[in-house]
């Protein structure tokens, strides 16, 4: 128990009907740290750590001179640049266990602990005039994950956190001082969420005042439950909707407030026990996608939910904050929709708002985008002209310094643990491992092989030192036909010196087949941009290629199909002590789905198809967000740079669907992606990026090109 003083009885501390206790999580999250990425995943994040996310601590003003670490530089009265940084730094540190980034976090850390005030307050604000504590609900996520992944510092981060409480406690209970911007009213929950992890793992003395904060934060919050009812909640494009109702409602149309409240409701539900709270956040989640969300996954809000036109824009701070909601959302009520939509955000919208070696990103994205240029006249509700283009600061910096937890975060909640400690679940699927110790001292280490969601194996080596349960939560665009095998709880792996005694499974396997079926997929390719003639024979090619003999070194169970629960998705897989393997196959079909504005998206699982465009670069020295001139060559790493990209190639192109066929993705070692073939229609299209003006599609001039003739 953490050496905190004893406080007195506040009158927000009554005991309600259920005694003061939270409500479980369907699932218990793993300790930051405990969930390594593996494969493909790795890489993206350690591209992370060699970028910008990785190096902003050395040179940018925001973060290096903020006055969180003695500095003088901020772009916001509300002084959360550091905040914003420090939240995605923690977990991008501890989840690749990098001990540079980990010397930044520490760094940081010291700081802010040595200089914590007097009262308890954290940050550099100097006057109770100056406090807002919305700037502190980062910093206190931060502190909870950071308190986890090293338990050497967590009596001292968890004492700091408890001083913040009783100055929070104090200031909301005279008349809730320091809580008065529209930031911190639409985002309370996010400090709830720490107080209610204090109060379960770290209570001290202070349980009645961790829950008379909860009480009074919710009071004064923003209410998403009531903006999630029938009544009230903006169904149409806000375009088309009188200036003054929707201004009334703006705290919930605010594009990264709408991705932060979606999980508002579960949480409140975790200390109010107000069931009706799951109606609205199922609501919540549905309406935000059915009328302002985008085929990649993430909600369209050029600092403003609009609609659903394509060429509207989505914030890259939208994105990640998503990710987090329908992971928590995942986690604390168990609906394996919430995790379909958090690996559709984080294998789509993320990943195309950062270049390749994440050293810049976009502050606004739009589904149909043929360049990335500074605009003549921007078309977005609130956002300037540059906001497209890749750069250090393209717009606003909260991109810049937030964009940094999205990735990290995602990862840390791919396990959990399931039926009260006992049992594990890989609820987002993709390469990675955790070693645990389960509730009675089972020792457990599962480690995932996959390119998913690039392809949709994934095999399993699982050790337990007991039998217990394991879960693997399967996609709802998973077919029935998808299958498990398994070898269940041999003590070793060995590799026999021949195939007798050996089963065989017909699968391509070999390097010199890998490399026939790449090198057939990239003319595949070739053919279909260029010239359609020899589409079939190559498709015969790789046809031919689906199977040869491959002996297995174990016996294992014939694929049967997956019986997965309907509510959560999991599959049960009940293993024995020792070394057991297993291989999940997903089978899909290709998803159409009509959008606005005469157009469709195509999903082959977890992945949105792009028309790759050809594209001409240039770049400069990353310049200033207002004033929109260039650094001194001197203030930034040489890979930071700005870049406009413009299309060197069509891209105003439609398809015909009933053409539409899907090759699964070549064996490892190729890093192939899925392939589809389709019959391209050129279209005249009436388009004016400059304005409100959607996408008009006209059909009087066109042309069919049938790559299968």
């Amino acid at each position: 128990m953490e050496s905190i003083d004893t406080v007195s009885t506040c009158a927000g501390a009554a005991k309600e009907g259920h005694d003061g206790k939270l409500l479980p999580l369907i699932f218990e999250p793993f300790p930051l740290g405990s969930i390594k990425p593996r494969g493909w995943l790795r890489d993206e994040l350690q591209l992370m750590a060699d970028g910008l996310a990785g190096h902003m601590f050395d040179f940018y003003a925001y973060v290096k001179d903020s006055p969180w670490l003695g500095g003088d530089q901020e772009y916001s009265g509300l002084n959360e640049g550091f905040p914003y940084w420090f939240n995605g730094l923690v977990p991008l540190a501890y989840g690749l266990n990098d001990e540079r980034l980990k010397k930044q976090v520490n760094t940081a850390l010291d700081y802010i602990l040595e200089h914590q005030a007097e009262d308890g307050w954290i940050g550099p604000e100097k006057t109770r005039e100056d406090r807002d504590l919305w700037g502190r609900f980062p910093v206190m996520l931060a502190l909870m994950q950071l308190a986890e992944a090293d338990p050497t510092q967590k009596e001292r981060i968890v004492n700091a956190m408890h001083r913040f409480v009783n100055v929070m406690h104090d200031l909301l209970e005279d008349n809730y001082a320091c809580f008065n911007t529209m930031w911190g009213r639409a985002r309370s929950h996010d400090m709830i969420l720490v107080l209610q992890w204090m109060y379960e793992k770290h209570p001290g003395f202070n349980k009645k005042r961790l829950w008379a904060c909860m009480k009074m934060l919710n009071q004064v919050a923003s209410d998403w439950a009531e903006w999630f009812s029938e009544d009230v909640y903006l169904k149409e494009d806000l375009d088309t909707v009188d200036e003054r109702v929707w201004k009334k409602y703006f705290p919930f149309e605010h594009g990264v407030n709408a991705a932060q409240g979606l999980k508002a409701g579960a949480v409140i539900r975790r200390f109010t026990h107000n069931d009706s709270l799951l109606t609205s956040t199922h609501n919540g989640v549905n309406w935000t996608f059915e009328y302002h969300g985008t085929a990649s996954g993430t909600i369209i809000g050029d600092e403003r939910l609009v609609g659903l036109s394509p060429v509207r824009g989505s914030e890259l701070c939208t994105a990640v904050e998503l990710i987090y909601s329908l992971t928590y959302l995942y986690t604390s009520l168990g609906t394996s929709t919430f995790a379909d939509r958090a690996e559709l955000a984080a294998y789509n919208a993320l990943p195309v708002m950062l270049t390749p070696d994440h050293w810049a990103h976009q502050y606004m994205v739009s589904a149909n985008q043929p360049y990335s240029r500074n605009l003549s006249e921007s078309h977005f509700h609130d956002v300037g002209t540059q906001a497209q283009t890749y750069g250090l600061e393209p717009h606003f910096p909260c991109c810049t310094v937030n964009h940094p937890q999205g990735l990290p975060k995602f990862v840390a909640g791919m396990f959990v643990k399931t039926d009260g400690g006992r049992g594990l679940a890989h609820a987002l699927l993709g390469p990675a491992a955790v070693s645990t110790v389960l509730e009675g001292g089972n020792q457990v280490t599962v480690d995932c092989e996959t390119n998913y969601p690039f392809s949709h194996t994934l095999k399993y080596t699982i050790t337990a030192s007991e039998p217990f349960t394991f879960h693997v939560r399967i996609p709802g665009w998973a077919l029935p036909s998808s299958t498990i095998s398994i070898n269940r709880g041999r003590e070793e792996q060995t590799t026999p010196s021949s195939d007798q005694g050996r089963g065989k499974v017909r699968r391509k396997n070999s390097l010199t087949n890998a490399a026939t079926n790449t090198n057939i997929h990239q003319r595949l390719k070739t053919q279909t941009q260029n010239s359609p003639s020899n589409i079939t024979n190559l498709e015969k090619e790789l046809d031919d290629l689906t199977t040869h003999d491959e002996p297995l070194n174990h016996p294992t169970t014939p694929p049967t199909p997956l019986t997965p629960d309907i509510e959560s998705g999991l599959h049960a897989i009940h293993l024995p002590a020792g070394t057991s393997s297993l291989k999940i196959t997903l089978q899909t079909t290709l998803k159409t789905t009509p959008r606005a504005n005469n157009t469709i998206s195509i999903h082959p699982g977890a992945l949105l198809y792009a028309l790759p465009i050809a594209i001409n670069s240039t770049s400069t020295l990353p310049k200033n967000y207002s004033s929109q001139t260039e650094y001194p060559s001197t203030y930034a790493p040489p890979q930071s740079l700005d870049h406009e990209l413009l299309n060197a190639s069509l891209w105003n192109v439609g398809i015909d669907p009933s053409t539409l066929k899907y090759h699964p993705p070549p064996p490892p070692p190729s890093s192939s992606s899925l392939l589809l073939i389709f019959s391209i229609i050129k279209l005249k299209l009436n388009l004016n990026l400059k304005s409100k003006i959607r996408y008009a599609i006209t059909t009087d001039s066109i042309m069919e090109l049938d790559p299968r003739k």
